[in-house]
């Protein structure tokens, strides 16, 4: 696998051990499912890269690459609790990726995953449904000699 790859793999590990979470999907293109037993779900996209630095000034030298995983929450429940729910999954995945020792090794250099943003969409509509969208920032050496 790729160092891009391992990162993504450990993120999932790492969200999936949120307790009471229903599932926990890479890159799903199609909808959410409705309805109370679907929710608490996280869909994790693997994001953009782009390179931060070069170590050397010639082709084919190892980079600094900086990815923007974006991991997505869904929670469901009355319009007076979805922010609580919300924020409460929230702070339950941010503490699974930034303590998860595995993830933090395979960030490079200095175990480099941080919070970029979160967007929230708290039941517009009436909906029962409560979202967040985590960017983070993740640092990884990258060799193009070893991928």
């Amino acid at each position: 696998m790729s160092k891009r790859e391992d990162i993504m793999v450990a993120l999932v590990a790492a969200v999936s051990s949120v307790p009471g979470v229903i599932a926990v999907e890479r890159n799903r293109t199609n909808e959410i499912p409705e309805g109370h037993g679907q929710h608490p779900r996280i869909v994790i996209y693997d994001g953009d890269e782009s390179v931060e630095s070069y170590a050397l000034n010639r082709p084919n030298a190892p980079a600094i690459v900086h990815m923007t995983p974006i991991v997505v929450g869904h929670v469901m429940g009355l319009d007076g609790t979805l922010g609580t729910l919300t924020n409460a999954l929230l702070a339950a995945v941010q503490s699974a990726i930034f303590n998860d020792s595995t993830l933090q090794g395979l960030a490079q250099p200095r175990g480099c995953v941080q919070q970029e943003s979160v967007a929230t969409d708290i039941g517009k509509g009436r909906t029962g449904q409560g979202s967040f969208a985590l960017t983070l920032s993740i640092l990884y050496y990258f060799d193009p000699t070893n991928p």
